[in-house]
Protein backbone atom coordinates (compact mmCIF):
# COMPACT_ATOMS: atom_id res chain seq x y z
CA UNK A 1 0.00 0.00 0.00
CA UNK A 2 2.71 2.47 0.78
CA UNK A 3 4.96 1.81 -2.56
CA UNK A 4 3.53 4.02 -4.76
CA UNK A 5 3.62 7.06 -2.42
CA UNK A 6 6.81 6.07 -2.12
CA UNK A 7 7.93 5.73 -5.54
CA UNK A 8 6.59 9.33 -5.72
CA UNK A 9 8.17 11.05 -3.06
CA UNK A 10 11.44 9.66 -4.42
CA UNK A 11 10.61 10.57 -7.90
CA UNK A 12 9.79 14.18 -7.27
CA UNK A 13 12.86 14.09 -5.37
CA UNK A 14 14.99 12.87 -7.72
CA UNK A 15 13.71 15.79 -9.70
CA UNK A 16 14.04 18.59 -8.06
CA UNK A 17 17.63 17.01 -6.86
CA UNK A 18 18.49 17.02 -10.76
CA UNK A 19 16.92 20.24 -11.38
CA UNK A 20 19.05 22.17 -8.93
CA UNK A 21 21.72 21.75 -10.83
CA UNK A 22 22.97 26.19 -11.02
CA UNK A 23 24.57 27.58 -8.06
CA UNK A 24 26.03 31.35 -7.38
CA UNK A 25 27.87 32.52 -4.73
CA UNK A 26 29.81 35.44 -3.40
CA UNK A 27 33.62 34.61 -3.22
CA UNK A 28 33.24 33.36 0.33
CA UNK A 29 31.03 31.03 -0.23
CA UNK A 30 27.61 32.64 0.48
CA UNK A 31 24.95 31.96 -1.90
CA UNK A 32 23.28 33.97 -3.99
CA UNK A 33 19.73 33.47 -3.94
CA UNK A 34 17.57 34.43 -6.96
CA UNK A 35 15.66 37.64 -5.88
CA UNK A 36 18.83 38.73 -3.94
CA UNK A 37 19.62 43.07 -3.85
CA UNK A 38 22.88 44.61 -3.45
CA UNK A 39 23.10 47.84 -2.28
CA UNK A 40 26.32 49.50 -2.54
CA UNK A 41 27.28 53.52 -1.76
CA UNK A 42 30.48 53.54 -3.59
CA UNK A 43 31.18 53.34 -7.64
CA UNK A 44 32.95 50.28 -8.47
CA UNK A 45 36.76 50.32 -10.14
CA UNK A 46 38.75 48.05 -12.52
CA UNK A 47 41.06 47.24 -9.79
CA UNK A 48 41.10 43.69 -8.89
CA UNK A 49 41.72 43.77 -5.51
CA UNK A 50 39.22 46.09 -4.87
CA UNK A 51 35.73 44.79 -3.92
CA UNK A 52 33.99 48.70 -3.45
CA UNK A 53 31.27 49.24 -5.35
CA UNK A 54 31.52 45.33 -6.77
CA UNK A 55 29.91 42.27 -7.08
CA UNK A 56 31.92 39.02 -7.26
CA UNK A 57 30.62 36.14 -7.70
CA UNK A 58 31.29 32.54 -8.61
CA UNK A 59 29.02 30.53 -10.93
CA UNK A 60 28.84 26.93 -10.26
CA UNK A 61 27.12 23.47 -11.04
CA UNK A 62 26.19 21.10 -8.36
CA UNK A 63 24.73 18.10 -10.48
CA UNK A 64 27.11 15.03 -9.85
CA UNK A 65 25.98 13.81 -13.26
CA UNK A 66 24.91 16.52 -15.65
CA UNK A 67 27.20 19.49 -17.15
CA UNK A 68 24.96 22.39 -17.81
CA UNK A 69 24.98 25.45 -20.09
CA UNK A 70 25.25 28.84 -18.76
CA UNK A 71 24.73 32.67 -19.62
CA UNK A 72 24.01 35.76 -17.61
CA UNK A 73 21.69 38.13 -19.25
CA UNK A 74 21.03 42.19 -18.67
CA UNK A 75 17.13 42.66 -17.61
CA UNK A 76 16.36 46.06 -16.59
CA UNK A 77 18.31 49.40 -15.82
CA UNK A 78 17.04 51.99 -14.17
CA UNK A 79 18.09 55.68 -13.73
CA UNK A 80 21.29 54.68 -16.36
CA UNK A 81 21.87 53.90 -19.43
CA UNK A 82 24.46 51.37 -18.74
CA UNK A 83 27.26 52.71 -20.65
CA UNK A 84 29.43 53.23 -17.34
CA UNK A 85 29.65 49.61 -15.99
CA UNK A 86 31.73 46.28 -16.57
CA UNK A 87 30.38 42.85 -16.60
CA UNK A 88 32.76 40.14 -16.70
CA UNK A 89 31.71 36.68 -17.14
CA UNK A 90 35.16 35.02 -18.14
CA UNK A 91 36.40 34.89 -20.87
CA UNK A 92 35.14 37.45 -21.70
CA UNK A 93 34.53 41.37 -20.02
CA UNK A 94 31.49 44.09 -21.32
CA UNK A 95 32.35 47.49 -21.12
CA UNK A 96 28.88 49.26 -21.09
CA UNK A 97 25.52 47.04 -20.95
CA UNK A 98 22.33 47.59 -21.83
CA UNK A 99 18.78 45.92 -21.65
CA UNK A 100 19.03 42.31 -23.54
CA UNK A 101 22.99 42.41 -23.27
CA UNK A 102 23.87 38.54 -22.89
CA UNK A 103 27.38 37.20 -22.08
CA UNK A 104 29.41 35.32 -22.78
CA UNK A 105 29.01 35.48 -26.56
CA UNK A 106 28.70 31.53 -26.15
CA UNK A 107 27.39 29.70 -23.31
CA UNK A 108 29.44 28.25 -20.43
CA UNK A 109 30.04 24.95 -20.20
CA UNK A 110 30.44 23.83 -16.88
CA UNK A 111 31.24 19.97 -16.11
CA UNK A 112 29.51 18.53 -12.76
CA UNK A 113 30.92 19.87 -9.64
CA UNK A 114 32.80 22.38 -11.73
CA UNK A 115 32.64 26.21 -11.79
CA UNK A 116 33.79 29.33 -13.38
CA UNK A 117 36.91 30.36 -11.47
CA UNK A 118 36.82 33.51 -9.22
CA UNK A 119 37.37 36.24 -11.48
CA UNK A 120 33.53 36.84 -12.71
CA UNK A 121 32.16 40.78 -11.45
CA UNK A 122 29.70 43.13 -12.53
CA UNK A 123 30.53 47.32 -11.18
CA UNK A 124 28.91 50.35 -12.42
CA UNK A 125 30.87 53.11 -12.07
CA UNK A 126 27.80 55.93 -13.00
CA UNK A 127 27.38 58.36 -10.83
CA UNK A 128 24.12 59.78 -11.85
CA UNK A 129 22.62 63.21 -12.29
CA UNK A 130 22.97 63.98 -8.65
CA UNK A 131 18.78 63.39 -8.07
CA UNK A 132 17.48 60.20 -9.36
CA UNK A 133 18.67 57.42 -7.54
CA UNK A 134 18.97 54.23 -7.26
CA UNK A 135 20.85 53.70 -10.43
CA UNK A 136 19.88 49.80 -10.84
CA UNK A 137 20.48 46.85 -12.67
CA UNK A 138 19.06 43.52 -12.93
CA UNK A 139 20.78 40.57 -13.71
CA UNK A 140 19.83 37.01 -14.59
CA UNK A 141 21.79 34.05 -14.46
CA UNK A 142 19.94 31.26 -16.27
CA UNK A 143 20.50 27.96 -18.16
CA UNK A 144 20.25 26.94 -21.28
CA UNK A 145 19.77 23.39 -23.34
CA UNK A 146 22.40 22.78 -25.90
CA UNK A 147 20.20 24.25 -28.58
CA UNK A 148 20.42 27.34 -26.86
CA UNK A 149 16.89 27.21 -25.36
CA UNK A 150 16.01 28.34 -21.33
CA UNK A 151 15.62 24.88 -19.65
CA UNK A 152 13.75 27.52 -16.74
CA UNK A 153 16.34 27.27 -14.01
CA UNK A 154 17.26 30.97 -13.52
CA UNK A 155 18.64 33.22 -10.62
CA UNK A 156 18.09 37.33 -10.20
CA UNK A 157 19.60 40.00 -8.45
CA UNK A 158 19.48 43.31 -8.64
CA UNK A 159 22.21 45.86 -7.92
CA UNK A 160 21.70 49.15 -6.58
CA UNK A 161 24.19 52.27 -6.30
CA UNK A 162 23.21 55.37 -4.34
CA UNK A 163 25.68 57.74 -3.38
CA UNK A 164 26.64 57.49 0.69
CA UNK A 165 25.64 61.36 1.01
CA UNK A 166 22.99 60.93 -1.19
CA UNK A 167 21.28 58.02 1.23
CA UNK A 168 22.16 59.52 4.22
CA UNK A 169 20.39 62.73 3.71
CA UNK A 170 16.77 62.50 5.60
CA UNK A 171 15.88 66.04 5.31
CA UNK A 172 15.43 69.18 2.90
CA UNK A 173 17.20 72.24 3.26
CA UNK A 174 14.47 74.52 4.67
CA UNK A 175 14.46 71.35 7.74
CA UNK A 176 17.76 72.58 8.82
CA UNK A 177 17.61 76.07 8.30
CA UNK A 178 19.29 76.10 5.05
CA UNK A 179 18.44 78.28 1.95
CA UNK A 180 20.46 78.57 -1.20
CA UNK A 181 20.07 81.23 -3.70
CA UNK A 182 20.67 79.90 -6.86
CA UNK A 183 21.10 76.02 -7.70
CA UNK A 184 21.99 77.14 -11.55
CA UNK A 185 25.61 78.64 -10.73
CA UNK A 186 28.16 80.62 -12.88
CA UNK A 187 30.80 81.61 -10.85
CA UNK A 188 29.25 82.26 -7.01
CA UNK A 189 26.87 79.95 -4.89
CA UNK A 190 25.27 81.95 -2.56
CA UNK A 191 23.21 80.77 0.36
CA UNK A 192 22.45 81.81 3.76
CA UNK A 193 21.73 79.47 6.93
CA UNK A 194 20.65 79.98 10.40
CA UNK A 195 22.53 77.36 12.13
CA UNK A 196 26.24 76.51 12.21
CA UNK A 197 26.52 74.01 9.17
CA UNK A 198 29.12 71.64 6.93
CA UNK A 199 29.06 71.81 3.29
CA UNK A 200 30.60 69.25 1.35
CA UNK A 201 30.34 69.83 -2.60
CA UNK A 202 30.96 66.40 -4.48
CA UNK A 203 31.46 65.48 -8.36
CA UNK A 204 28.76 62.97 -9.94
CA UNK A 205 31.87 60.84 -10.07
CA UNK A 206 31.99 60.79 -6.26
CA UNK A 207 34.71 63.49 -5.82
CA UNK A 208 35.13 66.10 -3.08
CA UNK A 209 35.10 69.30 -4.57
CA UNK A 210 34.42 71.51 -1.35
CA UNK A 211 34.72 70.98 2.79
CA UNK A 212 33.83 73.85 4.80
CA UNK A 213 32.31 74.95 7.91
CA UNK A 214 29.91 78.04 8.23
CA UNK A 215 28.76 80.01 11.20
CA UNK A 216 25.58 81.58 10.87
CA UNK A 217 24.55 84.15 8.26
CA UNK A 218 24.94 84.86 4.66
CA UNK A 219 27.85 83.01 2.48
CA UNK A 220 28.99 82.76 -0.93
CA UNK A 221 31.51 79.61 -2.36
CA UNK A 222 33.52 80.25 -5.67
CA UNK A 223 32.64 78.05 -8.16
CA UNK A 224 34.43 79.76 -11.10
CA UNK A 225 37.47 77.13 -11.16
CA UNK A 226 34.15 74.64 -11.23
CA UNK A 227 33.88 72.49 -14.85
CA UNK A 228 30.79 72.64 -16.33
CA UNK A 229 28.44 69.88 -15.09
CA UNK A 230 26.37 68.59 -12.33
CA UNK A 231 27.59 68.77 -8.60
CA UNK A 232 25.92 67.23 -5.08
CA UNK A 233 26.00 69.46 -2.56
CA UNK A 234 25.58 67.49 0.64
CA UNK A 235 24.70 69.92 4.34
CA UNK A 236 25.07 68.82 7.86
CA UNK A 237 23.96 70.46 10.79
CA UNK A 238 25.61 70.42 14.28
CA UNK A 239 22.73 68.08 15.20
CA UNK A 240 23.37 65.85 12.71
CA UNK A 241 21.01 66.25 10.14
CA UNK A 242 21.71 66.05 7.00
CA UNK A 243 20.23 67.06 3.27
CA UNK A 244 21.19 67.24 -0.20
CA UNK A 245 20.93 69.26 -3.22
CA UNK A 246 21.44 69.25 -7.20
CA UNK A 247 23.69 72.11 -8.58
CA UNK A 248 24.26 73.01 -11.62
CA UNK A 249 27.44 74.58 -12.96
CA UNK A 250 26.89 76.65 -15.97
Amino acid sequence: MLKKPLYLILALFIGVHSYAQLDLSTLQGDPIQDGDVFDFDQLGTADPSSSSGKIKFVIANSSDTESINVLVEVTSLTNTDGSSSQLCVQPLCFYAVSVGTTIPNSPIILAPGANNGPSDYFFNTDGGDGQNYPITYGLKFFTVDDQGVETGESINVTYNYTPETFSNAKFDMSDIGVTVVNTMVKDVLDFSNEDAVDFTIYSVNGRQMHSSSYKAGQHRIDFSGFATGIYLLNVKNEAGQTANLKLIKE
